[in-house]
This record gives structure tokens, sequence and C-alpha cells, in this order.
């Protein structure tokens, strides 16, 4: 019937926007520089950039579509939840698995560190947003990853060269106290060989009076 050619037509053109809005969706994501992905509500991955592969080394026709956690193997070489799960669905179990990890309004950030992440030691810092439909409603996450290590081997370097003075100044303090110290102990001897003089003086004095007096008197 009529109606049923109209209905087949508002169908076909539903999914036409629907497979439109993702191509859009993928291709402003690709033009992104943070390695970028997006799953849906179920979990399936429907967007994942070139920055993405480039930093998991996992190209994006080979993930698309799929679910399982299977966006959590190229950093954990394991099935798990990680911040996009954390987005969909808060939970202080998964989020007490991370170092430092905060709510920013809608979002959630972290830092996660690899000891070993494509053969080397790697700081990641992500954020994990919710997406919503026109009606409110949640259809999937998105999450951002950036590579900080070059930030943070600096803020090591930094930190390391800061101890370093620190332990110098510590040093140096240390040997200023013992110097100062045995000038105490110089003064305080130089005092006490001036007060011994000064009495040896005195008593000099005396004595010089008493024996002058008594010359003195014994001359006829």
């Amino acid at each position: 019937s009529h109606e049923d050619i109209n209905e087949k037509n508002h169908h076909k053109m539903l999914a036409e926007e629907f497979i439109d809005s993702k191509e859009r969706l993928s291709d402003i994501i690709n033009f992104l520089p943070d390695a970028t992905f997006v799953i849906d509500s179920d979990g399936h991955v429907i967007a994942w950039n070139r920055a993405m592969e480039n930093m998991t080394r996992v190209k994006a026709y080979k993930i698309l579509g799929k679910g399982n956690y299977e966006y959590s193997i190229p950093f954990y070489n394991e099935r798990r939840k990680i911040l996009i799960d954390i987005a969909l669905q808060s939970d202080q179990e998964d989020e007490d698995k991370y170092d430092l990890i905060f709510h920013e309004k809608n979002s959630i950030l972290a830092e996660l560190y690899f000891p070993s992440l494509m053969g080397q030691e790697t700081y990641l810092w992500a954020k994990a947003t919710k997406l919503y439909n026109n009606k409110g409603e949640i259809v999937g996450a998105i999450e951002s990853i950036r590579d900080i290590t070059s930030q943070k081997i600096a803020e090591k370097e930094i930190k390391r060269y800061h101890d370093h003075l620190k332990e110098l100044v510590e040093e140096r303090t240390e040997e200023l106290k013992k110097i100062n110290k045995k000038l105490q102990i110089e003064i305080k001897k130089r005092e006490e060989i001036d007060q011994t003089l000064k009495e040896s003086e005195k008593n000099y004095r005396s004595i010089f009076k008493h024996v002058g007096i008594g010359l003195f008197q014994s001359t006829p």
C-alpha cells in the first residue's frame, strides 16, 4: 500500500541519516590531534581515529564494530573496563584502579601509567564523556587520550635537579654549621685566653706594686 511504501521510505531515510551522521562523526574525529575513539551504548566501537591507530598500532577497520572491551586490549593486553566504560556507568571499584582520577562536569579524567606500552614506559592523560541524542538519552561515550610521557619525564628531571640542589644546600648548610661551631669554640678559647691574660696582668701589677713599695721602704 501507499502507507507501507511511505513507511519504508521513512525508515530508509532514517537509516541513511544515521549512517551519514556516523560518517560525519568519524570524519570529525579523524582530524582531532588526540587519539580518540567512540563506543555506542552497547560498547561497540563506532569510531577510531588516525591518532588512535598510531598510538595503539591497531587499524580502524580491524576494530570498528567490535565490542566486549576489545579497545582495552592494546593498552592492558586483556579485556577490561577502562575510562570510557566508567564514563558510561560509574563504578567506584573501577575508579579505585586509577592513581589519579577525577570528575569534571559530565566528563571523567585520569592519568595513566604503563611500564611498557608498545615496548616503552608511557604516561597518558585521558578524558571520557557520555554522548547524548537530541532526546537526552545516552547513546554512547567518547574518549580522548594524550601522550604526556615527555612532559612527565621533564617533570621528573626538574624534581631530580631540585632535589640535588636541595641536597647540596643541606650539605653546605651542615658544613657551615660545623665551621660556625668551630669558630664559636675558637672564640670561646680566645675569650678564655684574654681573660687569663687580663687576670695575669692584674696579678702582675699587684705584685709589682707591692714589691715596689717594699723596695722603696727598705732603702736607707
